[in-house]
C-alpha cells in the first residue's frame, strides 16, 4: 500500500469514527470530509473519489455496529502511527470533523483522545475535555 493510500485510508477511517460519534453523519460533515480529501497531498480527482468511497464504506460499516468494522478502522489508524507526519495529519482531520458541529460532544472528545493515543500524537488542548 502506498503512503498516500495509507494516509487516505487512515484519514477516512478517523473522519468516519468522529462523524459517527453522535450517532449520525451530517451532510456538512461529509462535505468537509470531501474538501479535506481533495487537499490531501494534492490528491488527484481519482484519489478524491477513492477517499470518499473509503469514507462512505467506513460510515456504513460503523453504522452496522459490528466489531469487525471498528477493528478495520482502528487498524487503518495503527498503520500510520509509525509515521509522525502522517499521524499528525490524520489527527488534524479528525479534529476538523469534530469541529463541524460547532461543539465537541463528549463521545467525540473521548474518540479524539483514543485516536490521538492510537496515532501516538498529542491531542491539541482545545479538544481535551
Amino acid at each position: 500500500m502506498t503512503a498516500t493510500k495509507k494516509l487516505l485510508d487512515a484519514a477516512m477511517a478517523a473522519a468516519a469514527i468522529i462523524a459517527k460519534a453522535d450517532g449520525w453523519v451530517s451532510e456538512e460533515e461529509s462535505n468537509v470530509v470531501a474538501r479535506l480529501a481533495r487537499g490531501i497531498d494534492d490528491v488527484s480527482s481519482s484519489h478524491g473519489s477513492q477517499a470518499m468511497a473509503l469514507y462512505a464504506g467506513y460510515v456504513r460499516k460503523l453504522g452496522q455496529d459490528n466489531g469487525a468494522a471498528a477493528r478495520e478502522a482502528w487498524n487503518a489508524l495503527a498503520a500510520v502511527a509509525d509515521d509522525p507526519e502522517t499521524a499528525k495529519a490524520v489527527l488534524a482531520i479528525a479534529c476538523r470533523i469534530a469541529d463541524v458541529d460547532s461543539k465537541i460532544y463528549a463521545e467525540e472528545a473521548l474518540l479524539l483522545r483514543m485516536i490521538a493515543n492510537e496515532l501516538r500524537q498529542e491531542l491539541p488542548a482545545a479538544y481535551i475535555r
